[in-house]
């Protein structure tokens, strides 16, 4: 059930064609599978069917990157 709900967030965000690409993925094994496995499924179908939504994670997710130097003063 855990996954089931884990399923159904993950899958929320993406176009319907995405979301059943995610169900098909995992239909047999969704109760074996890994949380880190669900993931995976999403990001795939995010990559194939939401491309626009990929890059703007992406982006995002790089902006948020930075390093801080403290040189000794």
């Amino acid at each position: 059930m855990w996954k089931a709900r884990r399923i159904a967030q993950a899958t929320a965000s993406l176009p319907m064609v995405g979301a059943a690409a995610v169900d098909r993925a995992l239909y047999f094994v969704a109760s074996r599978c890994s949380y880190a496995e669900i993931d995976r499924q999403v990001e795939k179908a995010r990559k194939e069917h939401d491309p626009v939504e990929t890059e703007r994670r992406r982006v995002e997710a790089a902006e948020k990157r930075h390093v801080k130097v403290h040189l000794g003063r």
